[in-house]
C-alpha cells in the first residue's frame, strides 16, 4: 500500500521524515551503512596521495568517491557547533585556525522505533572498513567510546581555499558577512583573505537548507539525522608515538529527521534549586542576650520539686530510712492515681493519659 492509498494520518506516518517509510527508503541504498552488504560494495583507492573510501566499481571500473549513509541521534558529547568550530586562539593559533572545524558525535538513537536497531551493524561495517586497510592495532578518531557508548565522530572543515575555478559571488558575500567572537576575529580576518568560508550543509525535514549558522547547535544537538559523509584515512608514524592509523569521517550533508526533544521546566524549579541558600535563623530567642539572663531562662524550665504526701491508712516504717518512705509513699501515690483514673472510666467519663506526679 502506498502513501496516497492510505488516508491522511497514515500517510503522514509513513512517509514522515524519520518514519518507517524512510527507514524503508535507507536500506534500498547500498551506501546505507546498516546494509549487511554495504562492506562489500566499497574499497579504497589513493586518490591524489589520500587512501579514499570510493564504490566498489570493479578493478576497470569508474572511481566515484563513495558516500555512505547513517542514522542515529546527535550526542550533547564535544558539539563544537559555535562559529569559530575547534578553534582556540589559545593553543598555538597560526596551525589552528587552518585546520579549524565543525564536528559531531552521532551515538544510537536508543528508544527510536525505526532506527535503534540500524545502528549496531552501522557500527560494524564501519569497523570492517577500517581493518581492511589499517595496519595497526590503534584506529582513531572515527569510532569513538563516549559515556553513551560508541559514537562515530564527524567533522566539516570550515575553509575553503580561493581558486579561478570557485570564485563565487555567494560564497564571497557568505565570508564577508561570518561573524565570530572578539578573540576569534583577527584570525578569521586573515584567513578570510585567500579562502572562503564554507556553508555548514544542514537541512531541516522539508529539505530546506538552515543557513543561520548561530542556531546549529539548537537544531542539532538531540535530534536524529540522517548523516551522508565522505571517509579517508591516514597511517600516522612518529618518533614518540606508536604508529596509529587515523580515520577521518567529513560531513557531505545533514537531514534533520527528527528534531530534538523540547525540555519543559516546571514553575516551581526555582523553589526546589534556589540559586542562594535561605538565611541562617537565629538559634538564641531574642531579647536573651546575656550569660545571666539565658541561665535564669534556663532556671524556669527547671520542674519545682514536689512535696511527699503520705497515703491514708498507710504507717511510716519508724526504722526505715528518708529514701524508702520515699518510695513508699511514691509507689503508694501511683496507686490512688490510677484507681482514680479507673473509678473515672467506669462513670463513662474519658480520661487522658496522666503523668506520675514527681515525688
Amino acid at each position: 500500500m502506498t502513501a496516497d492509498q492510505t488516508n491522511n494520518g497514515e500517510a503522514n506516518l509513513l512517509v514522515g521524515a524519520g518514519g518507517p517509510f524512510t527507514r524503508q527508503q535507507m536500506h534500498a541504498d547500498p551506501l546505507y551503512t546498516a546494509r549487511k552488504d554495504f562492506s562489500a560494495g566499497v574499497v579504497w583507492k589513493k586518490i591524489r596521495g589520500v587512501d579514499t573510501l570510493v564504490v566498489n566499481n570493479g578493478a576497470d571500473g569508474p572511481v566515484d568517491i563513495a558516500h555512505p549513509v547513517l542514522v542515529g541521534r546527535v550526542s550533547d558529547d564535544r558539539p563544537w557547533l559555535e562559529p569559530h568550530g575547534s578553534f582556540n586562539p589559545k593553543y598555538d593559533p597560526e596551525k589552528a585556525i587552518k585546520q579549524a572545524k565543525l564536528a559531531i558525535t552521532v551515538v544510537s538513537p536508543i528508544g527510536d522505533p525505526d532506527f535503534e536497531v540500524d545502528f549496531t551493524p552501522s557500527i560494524n561495517s564501519l569497523i570492517n572498513v577500517q581493518k581492511a586497510i589499517a595496519t595497526s592495532n590503534m584506529h582513531q578518531h572515527l569510532l569513538i567510546s563516549i559515556g553513551e557508548g560508541t559514537g562515530i565522530r564527524l567533522n566539516f572543515p570550515i575553509w575553503e581555499k580561493k581558486t579561478e575555478q570557485n570564485k563565487d559571488g555567494g560564497a564571497e558575500r557568505f565570508t564577508k558577512s561570518y561573524a565570530v567572537n572578539d578573540e576569534c576575529e583577527p584570525w578569521f580576518t586573515t584567513m578570510k583573505e585567500k579562502h572562503y568560508i564554507k556553508q555548514f550543509p544542514l537541512y531541516d525535514s522539508k529539505d530546506d537548507l538552515i543557513q543561520d549558522i548561530s542556531v546549529l547547535e539548537d537544531k542539532l544537538v538531540g535530534a536524529l539525522v540522517e548523516v551522508t559523509f565522505s571517509l579517508k584515512h591516514y597511517y600516522i608514524t612518529s618518533k614518540t608515538d606508536k604508529p596509529n592509523d587515523t580515520f577521518t569521517a567529513i560531513i557531505e550533508n545533514i537531514t534533520i529527521l527528527k528534531p530534538p526533544p523540547t525540555v519543559s521546566h516546571g514553575p516551581y524549579r526555582s523553589l526546589l534549586s534556589p540559586k542562594k541558600k535561605p538565611a541562617r535563623r537565629i538559634q538564641t530567642p531574642l531579647g536573651i542576650s546575656t550569660r545571666g539572663k539565658q541561665i535564669n531562662a534556663a532556671k524556669s524550665f527547671i520542674p519545682v520539686p514536689q512535696p511527699i504526701f503520705t497515703p491514708k491508712g498507710t504507717a511510716i516504717n519508724p526504722s526505715g530510712s528518708a529514701s524508702s518512705t520515699a518510695s513508699s509513699s511514691s509507689s503508694h501515690t501511683l496507686d490512688d492515681s490510677q484507681q482514680e483514673g479507673d473509678e473515672n472510666d467506669d462513670e463513662g467519663r474519658q480520661q487522658s493519659p496522666k503523668r506520675p506526679r514527681l515525688v
